[in-house]
């Protein structure tokens, strides 16, 4: 009879994981430097807005655009409550600016005489930019900033 030979190549040893391995020291090295940690401080914002000469549109987004910031780039925003008050809303977890200078814009929305407010086409979109900017500085705890929007 004969022998069965077991049909299994030998074992062989892949450079790879010793590659694989400087990846992993490699990682480990530059770790410290990356994005990781509590990254920059983050003020809470909030305010009113008051519409001078005329009632409180529908609807109000107010948005707070970076010229310059020691952060994260990205426009911030809150809506107007019935009673005026905004504060921003939360984006992954952070709620507030990064110290720097921001561009204060809104977008409202006025439901026409007799429109339907479940119905996109019956409000009037409008935009102000205001000429004043904000600018939050390092170590700040929290920013009232109240806004103006004149008559139109």
């Amino acid at each position: 009879m004969c022998e069965q030979v077991n049909s299994r190549p030998p074992i062989r040893v892949s450079p790879r994981p010793r590659l694989s391995a400087w990846w992993l020291v490699l990682a480990a090295l530059f770790a410290p430097v990356g994005c990781g940690g509590e990254g920059p401080s983050v003020v809470p914002v909030s305010g009113a807005i008051e519409f001078a000469g005329r009632d409180r549109p529908g609807v109000c987004r107010v948005s707070f655009v970076p010229e310059a910031s020691q952060g994260p780039i990205r426009p911030r925003g809150g809506t107007m409550g019935s009673d005026g008050a905004y504060q921003l809303t939360e984006y992954l977890g952070v709620r507030g600016l990064t110290p720097g200078t921001y561009r204060i814009r809104l977008t409202y929305y006025d439901l026409k005489p007799g429109g339907d407010a479940a119905n996109e086409s019956d409000w009037i979109g409008n935009e102000y930019e205001s000429s004043e900017t904000l600018t939050i500085e390092p170590g700040m705890h929290s920013v009232t900033h109240n806004i103006v929007v004149s008559g139109e």
